[in-house]
Protein backbone atom coordinates (compact mmCIF):
# COMPACT_ATOMS: atom_id res chain seq x y z
CA UNK A 1 0.00 0.00 0.00
CA UNK A 2 1.33 3.64 -0.70
CA UNK A 3 2.58 5.43 2.10
CA UNK A 4 0.74 8.48 1.75
CA UNK A 5 2.21 10.53 3.77
CA UNK A 6 5.08 10.65 1.71
CA UNK A 7 3.98 13.48 -1.00
CA UNK A 8 7.20 12.09 -3.47
CA UNK A 9 6.17 8.44 -2.98
CA UNK A 10 2.50 8.82 -4.38
CA UNK A 11 3.12 11.30 -7.05
CA UNK A 12 5.51 8.78 -8.04
CA UNK A 13 3.33 6.03 -8.20
CA UNK A 14 0.20 8.01 -10.06
CA UNK A 15 2.62 9.06 -12.50
CA UNK A 16 3.28 5.10 -13.08
CA UNK A 17 -0.21 4.76 -12.78
CA UNK A 18 -0.93 7.27 -15.42
CA UNK A 19 0.67 5.06 -18.42
CA UNK A 20 -1.38 1.77 -18.23
CA UNK A 21 -3.69 1.21 -20.91
CA UNK A 22 -7.36 2.20 -20.04
CA UNK A 23 -9.87 -0.27 -20.19
CA UNK A 24 -12.57 -2.83 -18.71
CA UNK A 25 -10.77 -4.91 -18.19
CA UNK A 26 -7.80 -5.57 -15.08
CA UNK A 27 -4.21 -6.49 -16.10
CA UNK A 28 -1.13 -7.47 -14.51
CA UNK A 29 1.66 -5.52 -13.81
CA UNK A 30 4.73 -7.11 -12.05
CA UNK A 31 2.44 -10.02 -10.58
CA UNK A 32 0.39 -7.00 -9.46
CA UNK A 33 -3.47 -6.72 -10.35
CA UNK A 34 -4.18 -3.33 -11.13
CA UNK A 35 -7.81 -1.81 -12.60
CA UNK A 36 -7.15 -0.03 -15.87
CA UNK A 37 -10.47 1.52 -15.87
CA UNK A 38 -10.05 4.12 -13.00
CA UNK A 39 -13.20 6.72 -13.25
CA UNK A 40 -14.69 9.36 -15.64
CA UNK A 41 -12.93 11.70 -13.61
CA UNK A 42 -9.66 9.81 -16.40
CA UNK A 43 -11.35 11.12 -18.88
CA UNK A 44 -10.47 7.92 -20.50
CA UNK A 45 -6.69 9.09 -21.19
CA UNK A 46 -5.08 9.95 -18.31
CA UNK A 47 -2.04 12.28 -19.54
CA UNK A 48 -0.47 12.52 -15.67
CA UNK A 49 2.40 15.34 -15.41
CA UNK A 50 2.97 15.19 -11.90
CA UNK A 51 6.23 17.08 -11.99
CA UNK A 52 6.74 14.96 -8.90
CA UNK A 53 10.09 16.25 -7.26
CA UNK A 54 9.49 20.12 -8.14
CA UNK A 55 6.15 19.93 -6.28
CA UNK A 56 7.95 18.25 -3.07
CA UNK A 57 10.61 20.66 -3.40
CA UNK A 58 8.03 23.07 -2.66
CA UNK A 59 6.18 22.03 -0.20
CA UNK A 60 9.69 21.48 1.70
CA UNK A 61 10.33 25.11 1.02
CA UNK A 62 6.86 26.47 1.74
CA UNK A 63 6.43 24.67 5.58
CA UNK A 64 9.91 26.29 6.31
CA UNK A 65 8.24 29.81 5.37
CA UNK A 66 5.14 28.86 6.78
CA UNK A 67 7.24 28.06 10.49
CA UNK A 68 8.92 31.53 10.05
CA UNK A 69 6.00 33.44 9.28
CA UNK A 70 3.49 31.73 12.13
CA UNK A 71 5.41 29.95 14.25
CA UNK A 72 2.93 26.90 12.91
CA UNK A 73 4.18 23.53 12.07
CA UNK A 74 3.11 21.91 8.79
CA UNK A 75 4.55 18.61 7.22
CA UNK A 76 5.90 19.25 3.98
CA UNK A 77 3.83 15.54 3.59
CA UNK A 78 0.69 17.11 4.71
CA UNK A 79 0.85 20.37 2.14
CA UNK A 80 -1.36 18.94 -0.28
CA UNK A 81 -3.64 18.58 1.89
CA UNK A 82 -3.97 22.64 1.64
CA UNK A 83 -3.85 22.52 -1.92
CA UNK A 84 -7.13 20.31 -2.80
CA UNK A 85 -10.79 20.49 -1.75
CA UNK A 86 -10.85 17.43 1.26
CA UNK A 87 -14.63 16.73 0.40
CA UNK A 88 -13.54 15.37 -2.92
CA UNK A 89 -12.18 12.72 -1.35
CA UNK A 90 -15.75 11.14 -2.14
CA UNK A 91 -14.76 11.09 -5.87
CA UNK A 92 -12.32 8.48 -5.39
CA UNK A 93 -14.38 6.07 -3.30
CA UNK A 94 -17.14 6.01 -5.61
CA UNK A 95 -14.73 5.27 -8.33
CA UNK A 96 -13.59 2.13 -6.45
CA UNK A 97 -9.76 3.90 -5.17
CA UNK A 98 -8.77 3.19 -1.84
CA UNK A 99 -8.93 6.34 0.15
CA UNK A 100 -5.91 6.11 1.69
CA UNK A 101 -4.38 7.73 -1.42
CA UNK A 102 -7.02 10.52 -1.79
CA UNK A 103 -4.63 12.23 -4.23
CA UNK A 104 -5.84 9.95 -6.93
CA UNK A 105 -8.86 12.48 -7.73
CA UNK A 106 -7.46 15.47 -7.14
CA UNK A 107 -4.06 15.16 -10.05
CA UNK A 108 -5.29 13.84 -13.38
CA UNK A 109 -3.46 16.89 -14.96
CA UNK A 110 -3.21 17.16 -18.02
CA UNK A 111 -0.14 18.93 -19.90
CA UNK A 112 -1.75 21.60 -19.64
CA UNK A 113 -2.38 22.06 -16.07
CA UNK A 114 -0.68 20.16 -13.53
CA UNK A 115 -2.89 20.84 -11.09
CA UNK A 116 -0.64 20.38 -7.85
CA UNK A 117 2.24 21.85 -8.96
CA UNK A 118 0.29 25.00 -9.99
CA UNK A 119 -1.08 25.18 -6.28
CA UNK A 120 2.17 24.25 -4.48
CA UNK A 121 3.89 27.58 -6.75
CA UNK A 122 0.76 29.84 -5.82
CA UNK A 123 1.52 28.85 -2.21
CA UNK A 124 5.05 29.62 -2.89
CA UNK A 125 3.96 32.78 -3.97
CA UNK A 126 2.06 33.56 -0.62
CA UNK A 127 4.42 32.69 1.81
CA UNK A 128 7.39 35.04 -0.38
CA UNK A 129 4.90 37.68 -0.19
CA UNK A 130 4.03 37.36 3.29
CA UNK A 131 7.94 37.24 4.16
CA UNK A 132 8.55 40.37 2.19
CA UNK A 133 5.76 41.96 3.63
CA UNK A 134 3.78 42.63 0.15
CA UNK A 135 0.48 44.67 1.04
CA UNK A 136 -2.89 43.28 -0.37
CA UNK A 137 -3.22 44.68 -4.20
CA UNK A 138 -5.19 44.10 -7.70
CA UNK A 139 -1.42 43.48 -8.68
CA UNK A 140 -1.18 40.77 -6.48
CA UNK A 141 -4.25 38.76 -7.21
CA UNK A 142 -3.63 38.97 -10.87
CA UNK A 143 -0.08 37.32 -9.99
CA UNK A 144 -1.50 34.68 -7.72
CA UNK A 145 -4.20 33.79 -10.90
CA UNK A 146 -1.42 33.92 -13.41
CA UNK A 147 0.84 32.00 -10.97
CA UNK A 148 -1.47 28.94 -9.78
CA UNK A 149 -3.22 28.68 -12.95
CA UNK A 150 -0.75 28.65 -15.09
CA UNK A 151 -1.37 31.15 -17.12
CA UNK A 152 1.99 32.92 -17.07
CA UNK A 153 3.19 30.80 -19.45
CA UNK A 154 0.05 31.58 -21.69
CA UNK A 155 -1.53 34.76 -22.04
CA UNK A 156 -1.03 37.19 -19.32
CA UNK A 157 -3.98 38.41 -17.96
CA UNK A 158 -3.58 42.01 -19.07
CA UNK A 159 -2.99 41.25 -22.66
CA UNK A 160 -6.37 38.80 -22.50
CA UNK A 161 -9.00 39.83 -24.89
CA UNK A 162 -11.00 36.79 -24.76
CA UNK A 163 -11.12 36.61 -20.91
CA UNK A 164 -14.91 35.98 -20.55
CA UNK A 165 -15.95 33.24 -17.73
CA UNK A 166 -19.16 31.10 -17.14
CA UNK A 167 -19.91 28.15 -14.83
CA UNK A 168 -22.98 26.08 -13.48
CA UNK A 169 -23.77 25.80 -9.99
CA UNK A 170 -26.30 23.24 -9.20
CA UNK A 171 -28.97 24.16 -6.74
CA UNK A 172 -29.01 21.62 -3.89
CA UNK A 173 -24.88 20.89 -4.30
CA UNK A 174 -22.58 23.67 -4.84
CA UNK A 175 -25.82 26.40 -4.45
CA UNK A 176 -28.24 26.34 -1.78
CA UNK A 177 -31.50 28.13 -1.86
CA UNK A 178 -30.07 30.93 0.44
CA UNK A 179 -26.54 31.35 -1.20
CA UNK A 180 -28.58 31.58 -4.73
CA UNK A 181 -30.39 35.55 -2.96
CA UNK A 182 -26.81 36.34 -1.83
CA UNK A 183 -25.55 35.78 -5.30
CA UNK A 184 -28.76 37.84 -6.51
CA UNK A 185 -27.81 40.51 -4.28
CA UNK A 186 -24.17 40.42 -4.44
CA UNK A 187 -24.22 40.41 -8.43
CA UNK A 188 -27.30 42.99 -9.12
CA UNK A 189 -25.46 46.44 -9.09
CA UNK A 190 -21.81 45.14 -10.48
CA UNK A 191 -22.07 46.75 -13.65
CA UNK A 192 -23.03 50.34 -11.61
CA UNK A 193 -20.17 49.48 -9.00
CA UNK A 194 -17.71 47.69 -10.82
CA UNK A 195 -18.69 47.75 -14.39
CA UNK A 196 -18.81 44.34 -14.72
CA UNK A 197 -21.46 42.64 -16.55
CA UNK A 198 -22.22 39.40 -14.53
CA UNK A 199 -25.56 37.73 -15.83
CA UNK A 200 -27.71 34.48 -14.50
CA UNK A 201 -30.38 32.13 -15.77
CA UNK A 202 -31.86 28.72 -13.94
CA UNK A 203 -31.76 25.62 -16.42
CA UNK A 204 -32.01 22.20 -16.17
CA UNK A 205 -29.05 20.07 -16.43
CA UNK A 206 -29.58 18.05 -19.71
CA UNK A 207 -27.06 15.06 -17.96
CA UNK A 208 -28.79 14.92 -14.26
CA UNK A 209 -31.82 16.44 -14.64
CA UNK A 210 -31.13 18.99 -11.93
CA UNK A 211 -31.80 22.64 -11.52
CA UNK A 212 -28.47 24.74 -11.88
CA UNK A 213 -27.46 28.40 -12.02
CA UNK A 214 -25.18 29.28 -15.00
CA UNK A 215 -23.60 32.37 -13.92
CA UNK A 216 -21.65 34.20 -17.10
CA UNK A 217 -19.12 37.22 -17.16
CA UNK A 218 -18.65 38.34 -20.70
CA UNK A 219 -15.45 39.42 -22.56
CA UNK A 220 -14.29 42.53 -21.03
CA UNK A 221 -11.07 44.88 -21.29
CA UNK A 222 -8.43 43.49 -18.82
CA UNK A 223 -7.78 46.94 -17.41
CA UNK A 224 -11.08 47.50 -16.16
CA UNK A 225 -11.17 44.19 -14.59
CA UNK A 226 -8.19 45.74 -13.16
CA UNK A 227 -9.96 48.89 -11.81
CA UNK A 228 -12.72 46.22 -10.42
CA UNK A 229 -10.04 44.30 -8.29
CA UNK A 230 -8.90 48.02 -7.09
CA UNK A 231 -12.56 48.59 -5.93
CA UNK A 232 -12.97 44.96 -3.99
CA UNK A 233 -9.41 45.85 -2.35
CA UNK A 234 -10.37 49.05 -1.50
CA UNK A 235 -13.83 47.64 0.45
CA UNK A 236 -11.88 45.01 1.94
CA UNK A 237 -9.53 47.78 3.72
CA UNK A 238 -12.32 50.11 4.90
CA UNK A 239 -14.19 46.87 6.23
CA UNK A 240 -10.93 45.92 8.19
CA UNK A 241 -10.37 49.47 9.45
CA UNK A 242 -14.10 49.23 10.68
CA UNK A 243 -13.24 46.20 12.67
CA UNK A 244 -9.65 47.65 14.07
CA UNK A 245 -12.07 50.78 15.23
CA UNK A 246 -14.52 48.76 16.90
CA UNK A 247 -13.11 49.05 20.45
CA UNK A 248 -15.94 47.69 22.32
CA UNK A 249 -16.08 44.09 20.55
CA UNK A 250 -14.27 41.62 21.95
CA UNK A 251 -10.92 40.00 20.28
CA UNK A 252 -13.13 36.61 19.50
CA UNK A 253 -15.27 38.88 17.60
CA UNK A 254 -12.95 40.88 15.73
CA UNK A 255 -11.53 37.86 14.62
CA UNK A 256 -14.46 36.25 13.20
CA UNK A 257 -14.93 39.82 11.47
CA UNK A 258 -11.97 39.15 9.84
CA UNK A 259 -12.29 35.53 8.68
CA UNK A 260 -15.57 37.32 7.27
CA UNK A 261 -13.69 40.03 5.49
CA UNK A 262 -11.33 37.98 4.25
CA UNK A 263 -14.59 35.31 2.70
CA UNK A 264 -16.33 37.69 1.28
CA UNK A 265 -13.24 39.39 -0.44
CA UNK A 266 -12.89 36.07 -1.98
CA UNK A 267 -16.44 35.37 -2.49
CA UNK A 268 -16.26 38.69 -5.09
CA UNK A 269 -13.92 36.78 -6.97
CA UNK A 270 -15.81 34.15 -7.35
CA UNK A 271 -19.43 35.37 -7.72
CA UNK A 272 -17.94 37.82 -10.59
CA UNK A 273 -15.72 35.52 -11.69
CA UNK A 274 -13.24 37.99 -12.15
CA UNK A 275 -10.51 35.91 -13.56
CA UNK A 276 -10.99 33.50 -17.30
CA UNK A 277 -10.29 30.31 -14.73
CA UNK A 278 -9.27 29.12 -11.18
CA UNK A 279 -11.10 32.01 -9.52
CA UNK A 280 -11.72 29.38 -6.56
CA UNK A 281 -8.06 28.63 -6.43
CA UNK A 282 -7.31 32.27 -6.42
CA UNK A 283 -9.56 33.02 -3.83
CA UNK A 284 -8.08 29.82 -1.47
CA UNK A 285 -4.58 31.24 -2.19
CA UNK A 286 -6.00 34.65 -1.00
CA UNK A 287 -7.31 33.77 2.36
CA UNK A 288 -4.18 31.92 3.70
CA UNK A 289 -2.08 35.34 2.36
CA UNK A 290 -4.35 37.22 4.73
CA UNK A 291 -4.45 34.42 7.11
CA UNK A 292 -0.40 34.36 7.06
CA UNK A 293 -0.04 38.26 7.33
CA UNK A 294 -1.75 38.16 10.51
CA UNK A 295 0.53 35.41 11.80
CA UNK A 296 -1.98 32.85 11.48
CA UNK A 297 -1.24 29.61 10.60
CA UNK A 298 -3.08 27.78 7.04
CA UNK A 299 -7.09 27.21 6.69
CA UNK A 300 -9.67 25.75 4.62
CA UNK A 301 -13.23 25.26 4.18
CA UNK A 302 -14.79 22.06 3.85
CA UNK A 303 -15.68 22.41 0.51
CA UNK A 304 -14.50 25.48 -1.58
CA UNK A 305 -17.85 25.48 -3.25
CA UNK A 306 -19.65 26.79 -0.14
CA UNK A 307 -17.60 30.63 -1.07
CA UNK A 308 -20.07 30.33 -3.73
CA UNK A 309 -22.72 28.60 -2.91
CA UNK A 310 -23.51 29.37 0.70
CA UNK A 311 -24.99 32.38 2.90
CA UNK A 312 -22.46 33.84 5.52
CA UNK A 313 -23.42 31.60 8.40
CA UNK A 314 -22.73 28.52 6.93
CA UNK A 315 -19.47 29.94 4.81
CA UNK A 316 -18.24 30.83 8.34
CA UNK A 317 -19.46 27.99 10.02
CA UNK A 318 -17.52 25.41 7.43
CA UNK A 319 -14.27 27.53 7.88
CA UNK A 320 -11.79 24.73 9.08
CA UNK A 321 -8.50 25.85 10.70
CA UNK A 322 -7.15 22.29 11.42
CA UNK A 323 -6.64 20.74 8.44
CA UNK A 324 -5.77 17.18 9.56
CA UNK A 325 -8.90 16.74 12.01
CA UNK A 326 -11.19 18.23 8.83
CA UNK A 327 -9.97 15.79 6.09
CA UNK A 328 -10.14 12.68 8.44
CA UNK A 329 -13.57 13.86 8.93
CA UNK A 330 -14.65 14.04 5.04
CA UNK A 331 -12.85 10.53 4.70
CA UNK A 332 -14.73 8.87 7.44
CA UNK A 333 -18.10 10.06 5.92
CA UNK A 334 -17.16 9.28 2.59
CA UNK A 335 -15.87 5.66 3.92
CA UNK A 336 -19.32 5.08 6.09
CA UNK A 337 -21.18 5.80 2.83
CA UNK A 338 -19.54 3.77 0.74
CA UNK A 339 -19.66 0.69 2.99
CA UNK A 340 -23.59 1.48 3.53
CA UNK A 341 -24.01 1.91 0.02
CA UNK A 342 -21.83 -1.69 -0.24
CA UNK A 343 -24.58 -3.40 2.25
CA UNK A 344 -27.45 -2.09 0.72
Amino acid sequence: MLDKHNTEKILTALAELGNLEVGDEKIIEDGVNRQAKLGDFFNKNPILQFQTKETASLFDDIVSDIKKLTGATVEADQMWRYCVNPALVGNAIKAGISPDNPLLCFISNSPDNPYLFNMAKGWQRIVSAGLKDEKLSADLLISLYETCTGAENKVPFMEDLYNGNECALVIGSNMTDEGLSLLEKNIENSYQDYGIKVTYKLSIDKDFGKQVVDLKRAAMDPNDLKEALKDFVIEYFKEDKKITDSGANSLEDKAQRRTMNDLNLARKLTQHRIFPSGNTMVGHLLINFLRLKRRQSPASLVNYDDIDGSHDKKLQKNFIENMNDLVTEAENNFIKRADSSVRR
